[in-house]
């Protein structure tokens, strides 16, 4: 273990330098002594004891009296207990924030297990650090989360959950019970915090020290019945422990604030009235957004913390009442010094130190500084962590010997101070690059390693920029890597690889599911959830069927991206013989179980682990239908797309087809942004802030994204090429499938094609699909290609964002996008398969255009057509507009989602919690 250098001998200053006035002994606390061992599960069961019938917890519509919460916190503990929780044990919490939260946390710690909180908001990467740097002995979520999670979490939702929590006692949990006697020094929770490396780190805290954090508040701020306190943090923030714990262990009511509300002020101000609130803790940046709103709020008492409190702020919500500004680090308990707020002073002091802490004001050789000079922050006695999980020399590192109490420990901050004349320490900023943004720690190293970590970025820089007081933002810089092609294949494999560990994980859970069945992984763009099975189904239907529709249909088939088998199972039954490939061994192995189990399959399938590119084990020109059916999302770039296409070409026979199926359309991409964004909206918000995200969320992309012309322009570009054809997605449902995916359609030249034959063009006419029906019944023409067709599909997300694009309101904006597209006198395409062989193609345009409906072209035809007819030359597309207006230019006929998009998608998932969402 590291030791700090010793201190000089007294009154001998350090070689080279003069004496110095005489040093300021340590900080410590009016009341110095700790509070007395205690655990948080007996604190909170004395109260319980006191206040049976008193409301505990309140979220929303749910109400737990103290005995309620007692009782259910008991049963799943002895469930916990069951499943092997314990002293010096972790349970994983990844949980939405709702009263079974609480439950949750109090039922862990009863069970003598420390908890780690995870907010299930958090990007799927960071859960996955942490989640396995902690090595939890359980997880428990609900079974809504469950699927994003390593297998074998405890859903507390589930039917046979509720079954087994029903057969437990309610009672005290004791040590007889537990798997070892609970002490004060055992672990009661792990917080992960922003870590200069560039991976977060695991903060254990004991309960001795919990202990001693809620005996100090609990004397400073004396709590009752009638109080209610407002918890707004979220629970992987340490500041939601005294919110969630003192009340508990005071008899007073905590109120659950749900999300939403946190981030709106005039929604929080108005739950503040209606719920009687009494106490609010917050960080400056929320009080902020408070005071900004201008709203009046019930008499509080206002805590604050977690970042650097600018004194007109502090001027500003004494209004609210009476103001205690809170500092310390997540290593020390959550608040270490505290001080009410005197109107008269100036620049607010961070105070004191609390209970059972000393603090020291140290130079660079731990000698103590004078009053009125600038120190490095230590901190010492009961509120001490026990260190980092799993990292002991990080951990010696930071927490020092105590050079004034030999024996014990001291934890460094990094944080610079100067003590006042008062005795109040000051706040001075960092010794080192670490930050405060929005009440949480950053390390700029840490930002700077993630982008880095991006084989796009050769250079990083991150500023800490404070435009107004109090307003922190980070701005990065990153220099582009200078672009070579063998870089490009090597970052495209890269990321090739990162989509097959993704598939890797998701497929190892497949192995229950029948074969065709899984659509696990279909959620809804708009609002997350599973896509219903029934519109899943008809998705599997159409896709089927127009595969074979395809010339005299398929008999040798080869499917690139397998998957699961979703047309592997209804298409080799009629196949000769059906190959298949998939860059993730676990769906290859997951089908072979299942096919094994078919003996009409097992002979006439073949699978093989490979990625779409790879062509080395396939026999050329020995197919006759190639499918590659929504994966080319997956695809690193348009470039490798193109790789795919002309490989696929070649193990293809003369004739044969090559199908691109569920492709997402870059035209539509911005509609269908701006239409997810709509969906969570609400009337009042800002236009300009919405116009932001949707621009922000089409270039954080990273799926790979295809403008329909690329097909339609590859016959002039492929000799081997017979013809192109776009076709929009066949389906009643409406969903972002049938709105903004197509499938291309590929034939290869036999050598024996005819010149191509005019097709006559009709625009669509004045009186719609009736008109249009009506000249086909007249005419009766062999082939009329239609243009300019409305797409009753689109019309109401394309009409919310005209309104956008007009700089229109949100409210203005919603009420285009809620009139949905039943209400248009717009078709749907899937209408114009009524009109005999029709078909709906795209190859026209696709984005919106002077009338944004008329986005889609058809080709209805009456009479038996050539299995391979040739296709009209299309037109040149024309400009696709964009927030801000962007110059003339040939338009992209790919996005690449490599970068910048990859990037920007990327650094969240490797970077602190606080990024992702604002906290409270």
């Amino acid at each position: 273990m590291s030791r700090p250098p010793a201190p000089p001998a007294p009154g001998l200053p350090a070689a080279g330098t003069h004496p110095a006035p005489a040093p300021a002994p340590p900080l410590a606390a009016s009341h110095p002594a700790p509070a007395p061992p205690a655990l948080l599960p007996e604190l909170f069961e004395a109260q319980s004891a006191r206040t049976p019938r008193a409301t505990a917890v309140v979220f929303e519509g749910t109400v737990l009296g103290y005995a309620e919460l007692d009782a259910a916190a008991n049963r799943l503990a002895r469930l916990l207990i069951e499943h092997g929780a314990g002293p010096e044990r972790t349970v994983a919490l990844v949980l939405p924030r709702t009263a079974g939260l609480v439950v949750a946390l109090l039922a862990v710690l009863k069970s003598g297990a420390a908890y780690l909180p995870i907010d299930p908001d958090h990007p799927a990467g960071r859960i996955a650090h942490v989640l396995a740097d902690a090595e939890p002995t359980l997880v428990l979520t609900t079974e809504a989360l469950a699927d994003r999670l390593p297998p074998g979490a405890l859903t507390v939702d589930s039917a046979a959950t509720a079954e087994a929590l029903a057969r437990r006692a309610a009672g005290v949990v004791t040590d007889a019970e537990r798997t070892a006697p609970l002490h004060p020094q055992h672990p009661a929770y792990v917080v992960y915090t922003s870590g200069s490396t560039g991976r977060p780190k695991g903060v254990v805290v004991p309960h001795a020290a919990l202990a001693n954090l809620l005996d100090d508040l609990r004397r400073r701020f004396p709590l009752t019945e009638r109080d209610r306190w407002p918890a707004v943090a979220t629970v992987a923030f340490d500041m939601a422990v005294p919110e969630l714990y003192l009340p508990l262990v005071s008899g007073a009511r905590v109120v659950l604030v749900p999300r939403p509300v946190v981030g709106d002020p005039a929604a929080l101000g108005r739950l503040l009235h209606r719920s009687g609130a009494t106490v609010l803790q917050a960080t400056p940046s929320l009080w902020r957004t408070l005071v900004e709103h201008g709203g009046e709020l019930p008499r509080l008492r206002v805590l604050v913390g977690a970042e650097a409190l600018p004194a007109p702020l502090a001027a500003a919500i004494r209004r609210f009442g009476e103001v205690t500004n809170l500092y310390g680090p997540t290593e020390t308990t959550v608040w270490s010094t505290a001080a009410q707020l005197d109107p008269a002073t100036g620049d607010p002091t961070i105070g004191a130190p609390i209970a059972g802490t000393r603090v020291h004001l140290l130079d660079e050789a731990l000698r103590p500084v004078p009053d009125g000079e600038l120190g490095e922050l230590y901190i010492a006695g009961a509120g001490l962590a026990r260190g980092y999980a799993g990292q002991p020399a990080l951990t010696a590192e930071r927490f020092v010997a105590d050079p004034f109490a030999p024996g014990t420990r001291m934890y460094r901050t990094g944080d610079l101070a100067r003590r006042g004349a008062d005795g109040g320490l000051r706040f001075a900023g960092r010794a080192d690059t670490q930050v405060k943004v929005r009440g949480h720690r950053i390390e700029l190293g840490e930002v700077e390693a993630a982008m880095l970590r991006h084989p796009g970025v050769a250079q990083s820089a991150v500023l800490a920029r404070e435009d107004r007081p109090g307003d922190v933002r980070l701005v990065g810089y990153a220099v582009p890597a200078r672009p070579a092609a063998d870089r490009a294949e090597t970052q495209d494999a890269r990321q090739v690889e990162g989509w097959q560990a993704v598939f890797d994980a998701e497929y190892r859970a497949s192995a229950g599911i029948p074969l065709g069945e899984d659509f696990r992984l279909w959620r809804s763009s708009y609002d997350g959830r599973p896509i219903p099975p029934e519109q899943m189904a008809e998705w599997q239907d159409t896709t089927v069927a127009r595969i074979r529709a395809l010339g005299p249909g398929p008999g040798r088939v080869l499917e690139i991206g397998v998957g699961s088998g979703l047309l592997l199972a209804p298409l080799a039954p009629h196949c000769a013989s059906y190959w298949a490939t998939d860059v993730s061994a676990a769906a290859i192995e997951a089908l072979r179980g299942k096919i094994a189990r078919v003996p009409e399959l097992a002979d006439r399938v073949r699978l093989s682990v490979q990625p779409a590119d790879a062509v080395a084990e396939l026999p050329l020109g020995g197919f006759d239908t190639v499918v590659l059916n929504s994966v080319a999302q997956y695809f690193p770039s348009g470039g490798y797309l193109l790789r795919v296409i002309e490989r696929a070409l070649e193990l293809v026979a003369p004739g044969g087809t090559v199908f691109l199926g569920d492709l997402r359309n870059l035209r539509t991409q911005r509609c269908l942004q701006a239409a997810i964004r709509l969906a969570g909206a609400e009337p009042t918000d800002d236009a300009g802030v919405l116009r932001k995200e949707i621009e922000a969320a089409v270039l954080a992309e990273e799926e790979l994204l295809v403008d329909p012309a690329l097909f339609t322009a590859l016959p002039g570009l492929l000799p081997e090429l017979a013809d192109a054809e776009v076709l929009l997605r066949r389906g009643g449902h409406h969903n972002e499938l049938t709105r903004h995916r197509y499938d291309a359609v590929l034939r290869r030249r036999t050598g024996g094609e005819q010149s191509s034959v005019p097709v006559p063009e009709l625009r669509w006419p004045e009186g719609g699909l009736d008109a249009l029906a009506l000249r086909l019944e007249a005419q009766r023409p062999a082939r009329l290609r239609v243009t300019d067709v409305p797409n009753g599909r689109l019309a109401h997300e394309l009409a919310a964002l005209r309104v956008l694009e007009a700089d229109g309101t949100v409210a203005q904006a919603l009420a285009a996008h809620r009139a949905g597209p039943g209400t248009a006198p717009d078709p749907d395409p899937e209408e114009f398969h009524r009109l005999g062989e029709g078909s709906a193609t795209a190859s026209r345009s696709a984005g919106p255009r002077p009338k944004p409906a008329r986005s889609t072209s058809c080709s209805p035809h009456r009479r038996p057509h050539p299995p391979h007819p040739p296709h009209p030359p299309p037109r040149a597309p024309g400009p696709r507009r964009s927030w801000p207006p962007a110059p003339t230019c040939r338009p992209a006929r790919a996005n690449r989602p490599s970068w910048p998009g990859k990037c920007a998608r990327s650094w969240p998932r490797n970077c602190p919690d606080t990024w992702c969402r604002a906290p409270s």
